[in-house]
């Protein structure tokens, strides 16, 4: 995962008014990410891509994330997980992880997530 795609797609996603198509973007950017990455890139995608000292938001919801990634990823643990965890970011990991063992069809891509979260904390 390169940060300039991830920047792109909250870029178009905060320009985009419909929910269906803000899922459809989401599902077919998230689909490609290992389970490295899948964290980082949920918790930019809900509205974290900037700095704390910036206003710009992608206005993504958590529930249309969610929908974006159950072509995915089981959700059906999501309740039970974040009861558990309380992170949603911790939580679609977890079952993307459990998704992964069942599934090996999703293609990692080469990526540096320590890069964009360096970015991300200056």
């Amino acid at each position: 995962m390169r940060f300039k795609d991830v920047a792109t797609l909250c870029e178009r996603l905060s320009k985009t008014d419909s929910r269906n198509d803000k899922i459809r973007l989401i599902s077919d950017f998230v689909g490609n990410l290992d389970s490295k990455n899948l964290r980082r890139a949920c918790r930019m995608i809900i509205g974290r891509p900037f700095p704390k000292s910036c206003q710009k938001k992608t206005n993504v919801s958590k529930k249309s994330l969610l929908n974006a990634l159950e072509g995915i990823i089981e959700t059906e643990k999501y309740d039970e997980y974040y009861d558990k965890y309380g992170d949603f970011g911790e939580v679609i990991r977890r079952l993307f992880l459990e998704s992964e063992e069942k599934q090996s069809t999703l293609k990692p891509e080469e990526n540096s997530p320590e890069a964009i979260q360096d970015f991300l904390d200056r």
